[in-house]
């Protein structure tokens, strides 16, 4: 987290505002970034599959069905050319399989994961770990097949993604992000996760601010006309958002100056897409 970013969210938090971090991760995620602007956060995980406050009380839970876990991992494995798997609970832990991944990638991933310090993934690795996960009839929130590399991966992501809509799309939520595809129990995404949020905390649409750059950061996009997205992220995301800024702390001139907002659900209405 930049200093600017980090100043900017700590000012807004004194402000009175309520920050909510919207995660495709589990709960790994969410204590270093609290410890980082020095307030405890509510949680959107597994890109809404749970929802909770900032004193850690769950407003919402929606696991997906195991029955499905187990298709959707049967009808998909060793296809596609999927590399890896994820798995994720609303623990610290994820669950991982490796399929083809190459043994280069897999000491690389963990050298960079070694070297994320604080933000570094906790996780269970072996097919016999993450079967007896799914197996033990505690919630799962989310299932991700990773599909190689790079744009050959992205494009292998994409080529699965139609027949796994065909046959789930009517059971499970999908989408895409780069050259994986996160899954979660249908109807849930990042948007539903904060709507259910300002719901319960009685807020309007218009005070939602949204922000992302990726794949299932779209939800959210389409859902609150608020919307930012990152310099950064993929023209197939950016098309989604309103704005697009470079870092965070950016967004402390649209609430400087209201007026840059005010065409906001107009301009959303009238993209094409």
């Amino acid at each position: 987290m930049t200093r600017s970013n980090k100043a900017f969210i700590k000012d807004f938090i004194a402000k009175g505002n309520d920050v909510v971090l919207a995660s495709g991760r589990n709960t790994r995620m969410l204590n270093p970034i609290e410890r980082t602007v020095g307030s405890n956060l509510a949680f959107i995980g597994c890109n809404g599959g749970y929802v909770r406050d900032k004193d850690g009380k769950d407003l919402a839970t929606h696991p997906l069905p195991v029955e499905l876990v187990r298709d959707i991992y049967l009808e998909l494995k060793d296809k596609y050319g999927i590399y890896m798997w994820f798995m994720m609970d609303d623990s610290r832990k994820d669950y991982v399989v490796l399929d083809r991944a190459p043994r280069g990638l897999l000491v690389l991933g963990k050298i960079v994961n070694s070297l994320s310090l604080k933000y570094k993934e906790d996780y269970e690795l072996g097919v016999k770990k993450f079967v007896a996960r799914m197996n033990s009839g505690e919630p799962i929130y989310k299932l991700m097949p990773i599909f190689g590399i790079g744009e050959r991966g992205s494009q292998w992501a994409s080529e699965a993604l139609v027949p796994l809509r065909e046959k789930f799309g009517d059971k499970v939520t999908l989408a895409q992000t780069s050259s994986s595809i996160e899954i979660t129990a249908k109807g849930v995404s990042k948007g539903s996760g904060v709507s259910t949020y300002i719901k319960e905390k009685g807020m309007d649409p218009d005070q939602v601010i949204v922000v992302g750059d990726s794949g299932n950061d779209i939800s959210m996009f389409d859902e609150f006309w608020h919307s930012f997205v990152m310099d950064k992220a993929p023209s197939s995301v950016k098309k989604h958002a309103v704005h697009v800024i470079r870092r965070v702390s950016d967004i402390s001139q649209y609430l400087e100056n209201p007026v840059l907002l005010e065409n906001d659900r107009k301009l959303m209405a009238s993209r094409n897409i």
